[in-house]
């Protein structure tokens, strides 16, 4: 008895999978393979209601399982298998989808006896019952000629059955790319609906044609059949294109303004292909009505095709032909599928609540702004009416990191109709959890990437008043704190009366704009907050209208992170995070977790690891929520010090401002003033120049092109509350509070000015090249930034010092000179009196005068910077005679060499010399006496030159002599000159000369 009861409860495999079948899960190869595993579940194969092979008509859906039907018919008739062809053609309405097959089994498998017998028997059942048989359509009747029959004559053929509801046309589409084609087997009814013919088609309804067929497509050589058009898609694809052609045309109607005669003639023609769209697409809209009723009744309202939309016919995938119709931004379509039952779409979140987005994001053309808001609106109007829709839904581009709702994406567009019908209809006006199946946040997720963008950010984004008032009536939360990225306020985590305030938002929109959206918020009650300023220290973490925690928030990740434990503050970042501790807070002394770890990871004293955790948790590249006074810039941070240019590229690539100004000692900075604000004096325990890190200069160099590649200023930045700000703030009636009424102090370094300091030429070039840079176009700047250019041989801001610097750096200094001081450089010395400068801002201390050997730094040239140009002989002419004329004196001698010193290689580097470093000597070497004169008019040493016992090193006596310079000779033994062992030579062949001027000494 027990065992009887036990029997009658539990249920074998073959339960399960009758239970599976019947759900219509399966689709055709699924049904076909599981039927196989036993003669039980064989049996199904004959059943054809939806507990046996019936199930499988669900998957005609999809054009997958409406193709795998075909790949079923091929086998059929490829192994002559009649009992699964006699079961298949068993399903009701099904044989009459798929065209031709008499002919294609002749065609293709004429031996296949057996399954020619069954379609013929097929054949001749349904012709007794006086069902039509899938004809092929008279010859009158083909794809390519439907455009040129009139309308009577398609509605005397049809009502004499010589076009028949269900037949079938078929013709070659276009060619393929490869000059391949295809043949397409159209249904009447869709070739009827390509070709315009909307009465026909809707005539032909009437008279019975299935709407539950589809077109299909063969390419030319291929066995591969693939379905294509739906009829009630097709009708979408082509009202729609109908829609746009008559919007471009009453667009164009009212480009006319002054007309002549043959404008106006133009325009008429214009008025009535315009009035012909309009008549055409109400004919259309008729039989879309009816086409709809008739997927509903036949079950294939639902259905699926791969869609191309557009002009540019982009693919979007399966979509129903709801789905196209908010692709298309039709609200007429989109109202009629609406009333067809729409509502039975309401199944799950995933097939309706993402028809608003395909509205909103529709690339349709629109005559105006305002009139895609309206279509917009009065779409989502219809919309609004599904069964299960859900208007606060989410949408994630994963791309840019952004989730919307279709309210946030409505602002984002500036759509002031849209957002009305979307609150009237339950769309929440904040920012919603992101939806998706899991109630529990991951670590891998931060706030900013769980929640979707609030609609009032987008709104202000946009500058769009009347939609943020909107929003603010229907309870938008003022004191919404956001991360701006990617936008023009990039990075920055703030609360959105912080956003409208600063800096970026008002360049963009300006000032008055600016405050009149701060009324806004603040007469909807935002709070300033409090601020960081390091005067009245106030610890702030989290949002800033919030009750602060004073219990030791983030202490603990702070004091680990501090100490150098990695693991450790990950840990315990983890653990506030699962509390909801917000990963962009700031901490009493301006700093965030960002700027913290940038700050450590810069220094070395960190790995990058909790830098990336910080990027993984969605934290805001640009720091926490704050005023400007004391809050510090993650950007600053890797950019000061020891600048990390890995870092920063992250920051700058994850949407951090390069103009964004942070708290620096004491003072708001930009980041390229930060990075050009190296301290050059300063011990660092390096290796490299002056102490310096031997990476500091490159790095220096790469930071400041990777700001300035993404459009980083030059000059420096400005009072967030300029007085003539605040003035306007109170007079448009905004009460500041105190801490922002009062002055910001502002960095006013420089980064040019540092540049021309550390003497390095590609620098210098790097910014001055920029556009932006405050300061005067003539006088002692261009000669300074000319100096830098004549003088830097050591190019320590590149790792690699490429062939030809040399004369490269004299055509910059050249233009420089030449164009700018149109050559009257005598009149502006390069020495002491420049500007009433001390001659350290002309001549870097970095380098020195070249004559102080010890302190100069070369990686490239003679050692002598004036040497190295009189031997370019591009450089040997006018410009450089006054260079010569107006440098200091110092700069003009040869270089001295310190005892002890290898004297054939330079300085600082120990790189061979590349040439004499006397720059009299070498030119007297060249031949060029005036500049030989020059150098003796500023009385430059004349006295025989360092001496080495492996080294010669000509005397400028000989080098005159050599090259037969006796007016210079004579004058250089006026002054003293001699020769040096080595050149007995040219005493011998000189002598009486020398003899003449006292040489050699008695």
């Amino acid at each position: 008895m027990q065992g009887m009861r036990r029997a009658t409860h539990m249920k074998g495999p073959e339960d399960g999978a009758k239970a599976i079948v019947g759900s219509g899960i399966l689709g055709f190869r699924g049904f076909w393979k599981i039927s196989s595993l036993s003669k039980n579940l064989l049996s199904l194969r004959d059943d054809t209601t939806t507990l046996g092979l019936g199930s499988v008509c669900a998957d005609f859906a999809h054009e997958s399982g409406r193709d795998a039907v075909w790949e079923f018919i091929r086998n059929c008739f490829r192994c002559d298998d009649s009992k699964a062809l006699k079961q298949f053609l068993a399903l009701p309405r099904v044989p009459d989808r798929y065209p031709f097959l008499l002919r294609r089994l002749l065609s293709d498998n004429p031996n296949s006896v057996q399954c020619l017998e069954i379609l013929i028997e097929e054949h001749a059942n349904r012709s007794g019952r006086g069902e039509l048989c899938s004809p092929l359509c008279s010859p009158l009747m083909f794809p390519e000629g439907v455009d040129g029959l009139l309308k009577e004559a398609l509605k005397l053929m049809i009502d004499r059955n010589v076009i028949e509801p269900n037949s079938w046309t078929v013709g070659a589409s276009a060619s393929l790319p490869g000059g391949g084609s295809e043949t397409v087997a159209l249904p009447v009814l869709c070739t009827l609906i390509q070709g315009k013919k909307f009465e026909a088609a809707e005539a032909l309804l009437k008279k019975g044609a299935k709407v539950d067929v589809c077109a299909w497509r063969n390419c030319s050589g291929g066995e591969a059949i693939r379905s294509d058009l739906l009829p009630l898609c097709a009708l979408v694809h082509r009202l729609a294109n109908i829609a746009s052609e008559a919007q471009i045309l009453a667009q164009a109607e009212t480009i006319v303004e002054e007309e002549d005669e043959e404008e106006t003639e133009e325009r008429a023609e214009i008025r009535r292909r315009y009035l012909e769209l309009i008549e055409q697409r109400e004919k259309g809209l008729s039989l879309f009505r009816c086409l709809s009723v008739a997927a509903l009744e036949s079950g294939c309202l639902h259905w699926r095709e791969n869609a191309r939309v557009g002009g540019n016919q982009i693919v979007v995938g399966e979509n129903t032909a709801l789905q196209l119709a908010c692709r298309y931004r039709d609200p007429e379509m989109i109202g009629v599928l609406v009333d067809r039952e729409a509502d039975s779409l309401g199944g799950g979140e995933g097939c309706v609540s993402g028809l608003p987005f395909l509205v909103l994001q529709s690339t349709q053309p629109s005559t105006s702004e305002p009139s895609r808001d309206s279509h917009c609106a009065a779409a989502l109007s219809h919309l609004a009416r599904l069964r299960g829709i859900n208007l606060n839904a989410t949408s994630t581009n994963r791309h840019i990191q952004t989730t919307h709702t279709p309210l946030s994406l409505a602002c984002s567009y500036g759509m002031v109709k849209s957002a009305e019908v979307l609150l009237q209809n339950g769309a929440v006006a904040n920012k919603v959890k992101r939806s998706r199946g899991v109630t529990r946040r991951r670590y891998s997720e931060s706030m900013w990437t769980s929640y979707s963008t609030p609609p009032l950010f987008e709104a202000l984004q946009r500058h769009f008043e009347p939609l943020v008032t909107l929003l603010l009536e229907w309870g938008a939360d003022p004191n919404e704190v956001v991360v701006c990225r990617p936008y023009n306020y990039r990075g920055r985590a703030c609360t959105l009366l912080q956003m409208v305030l600063d800096l970026p938002f008002r360049s963009a929109c300006g000032d008055a704009t600016a405050i009149n959206f701060a009324k806004l918020l603040v007469g909807k009650g935002a709070v300033f907050g409090a601020d960081i300023g390091p005067l009245v220290p106030q610890p702030v973490f989290g949002s800033q209208t919030t009750a602060i925690r004073e219990d030791g928030f983030m202490k603990e990740v702070r004091l680990q992170l501090s100490s150098g434990r990695v693991e450790g503050a990950m840990t315990e970042l983890k653990k506030e995070m699962t509390n909801g501790s917000d990963v962009n807070g700031t901490f009493q002394d301006g700093h965030s977790l960002m700027s913290l770890s940038c700050r450590f990871v810069s220094c070395r004293f960190l790995s990058g690891d909790f830098f990336d955790f910080l990027l993984q948790q969605g934290a805001a590249v640009g720091g926490g929520v704050g005023w400007w006074r004391g809050r510090h810039s993650p950007l600053v941070k890797a950019a000061e010090y020891f600048p990390n240019p890995e870092q920063v590229s992250i920051l700058l690539r994850h949407g951090a401002d390069p103009n964004a100004l942070g708290w620096r000692q004491g003072a708001l900075s930009s980041p390229l003033q930060a990075v050009m604000d190296v301290n050059l004096d300063v011990n660092m325990g390096g290796s490299g120049p002056h102490g310096l890190l031997p990476n500091t200069y490159p790095n220096i160099y790469i930071v400041a092109r990777l700001l300035l590649d993404l459009g980083a200023r030059c000059d420096p930045g400005k009072d967030p509350t300029s007085p003539a700000f605040t003035d306007m703030a109170r007079r448009a009636g905004l009460n500041l509070p105190d801490f922002l009424k009062a002055p910001h102090p502002v960095c006013q370094v420089s980064p040019l000015d540092k540049a021309i300091r550390m003497g390095d030429s590609p620098l210098v070039q790097l910014l001055y090249e920029r556009t932006g840079i405050a300061f005067p176009a003539e006088g002692s700047e261009l000669v300074r930034i000319a100096v830098v250019h004549l003088t830097d041989r050591a190019n320590l801001s590149q790792r690699v010092v490429v062939a030809g610097r040399t004369l490269r750096q004299w055509r910059l200094a050249e233009a420089l000179l030449k164009g700018n001081l149109e050559g009257n450089l005598l009149n502006t010395p390069l020495g002491e009196d420049v500007g009433g400068t001390a001659s350290g801002l002309i001549w870097p201390p970095s380098r020195g005068p070249a004559s102080r050997g010890e302190q100069s730094i070369a990686r490239f040239g003679s050692g002598s910077w004036l040497a190295d140009l009189i031997n370019l002989e591009e450089a040997r002419g006018p410009i450089l005679l006054q260079i010569i004329r107006a440098a200091p004196k110092e700069e003009l001698e040869e270089v001295q060499i310190v005892d002890g010193r290898i004297p054939l290689t330079l300085p600082g580097s120990g790189v061979c010399r590349d040439g004499d470093f006397s720059p009299l000597v070498v030119a007297l070497k060249h031949g060029w006496e005036d500049g030989a004169n020059a150098l003796l008019e500023r009385g430059v040493e004349v006295s025989p030159r360092y001496s080495s016992s492996t080294v010669y090193f000509q005397s400028p006596l000989c080098a005159a002599l050599s090259k037969e310079l006796l007016d210079v000779a004579r004058s250089l033994l006026r002054k003293g000159a001699g020769l040096v062992p080595g050149e007995e030579e040219w005493a011998k062949k000189y002598a009486e000369l020398l003899a003449t001027y006292g040489w050699p000494e008695s």
